[in-house]
């Protein structure tokens, strides 16, 4: 689900005319996916699906799912604002500029499964 919400966030960032990239501001605390988008390309009609989907997601701590009914967005935010800036957006700017790495090729080689286990016991970590 993460990579089909980037994926999304890679279609909307892109100019066609250009053909390059544009982000955002890291220092928005969200990244927004038009409400249409999402609804054909990462829910479709699955609600139940969908909703467990993001539930897992913002358990885990990877991401908040809200819906801005105004501007018809839906607001992806990370939880970390590391240093006042948005994990997505700065990673996804910087591998991109820098060395020309698109969205969509490294994000497959992140690892999730980490978010499965538990800490040791004995780690003294108040979130186990």
């Amino acid at each position: 689900m993460l990579a089909q919400f980037l994926a999304v966030w890679l279609v909307t960032s892109r100019d066609d005319k250009t053909r390059k990239y544009d982000f955002g501001d890291p220092g928005d605390a969200s990244v927004r996916l038009p409400i249409a988008t999402v609804e054909n390309r990462v829910k479709h009609g699955m609600d139940q699906t969908f909703g467990e989907t993001t539930q897992e997601l913002t358990t885990h701590g990877l991401l908040s799912l809200d819906i801005d009914e105004y501007d018809q967005d839906y607001v992806v935010k990370d939880p970390w604002n590391l240093m006042m800036e948005n994990f997505w957006v700065c990673t996804a700017s910087f591998l991109y500029e820098a060395f020309g790495v698109e969205v969509q090729d490294w994000l497959r080689t992140l690892d999730f499964t980490i978010f499965d286990r538990l800490a040791p016991a004995d780690s003294g970590v108040p979130w186990r």
